[in-house]
């Protein structure tokens, strides 16, 4: 799915998370929840659900869950289009570096630096539609 989208997958990493507590394994599982949800519309009968959580919590307990992280990258920079102008070009030159640039500009500006001194009504006006 991701390689229609232009990525090219690197790797893909089994995570295998093993709980040997029924406690542990409910609060990411939600063992107790979904059992519960499954007795209101009949896919489990009440009785049975207290028998198969009684034997969870009293008897030895394993359970795995495996994610798989993919690792996906774009291959390279895209080319520009046939037909491109060339001030099409020079414009995104300037325009995405400076998109890039603006938060940590801004970010250091206002944390650390304090370069600009911007009055108090050009804020406001910033506010204002």
């Amino acid at each position: 799915m991701v390689e229609r989208h232009g990525f090219h997958v690197s790797k893909v990493l089994p995570m295998t998370t093993v709980f040997r507590n029924v406690t542990d394994a409910d609060q990411i599982l939600g063992l107790y929840r979904v059992t519960e949800r499954a007795i209101a519309p009949r896919y489990i009968k009440p009785d049975a659900a207290r028998v198969w959580l009684d034997s969870l919590a009293n008897a030895t307990f394993f359970a795995s869950v495996t994610l798989f992280l993919t690792v996906a990258f774009v291959p390279t920079k895209p080319e520009a289009q046939a037909g491109t102008k060339s001030w099409d070009k020079a414009l995104l030159a300037v325009i995405l570096p400076a998109m890039v640039a603006v938060l940590p500009v801004a970010a250091l500006d206002a944390g650390r630096f304090h370069w600009s001194a911007v009055p108090a009504w050009v804020l406001l006006s910033g506010y204002v539609d």
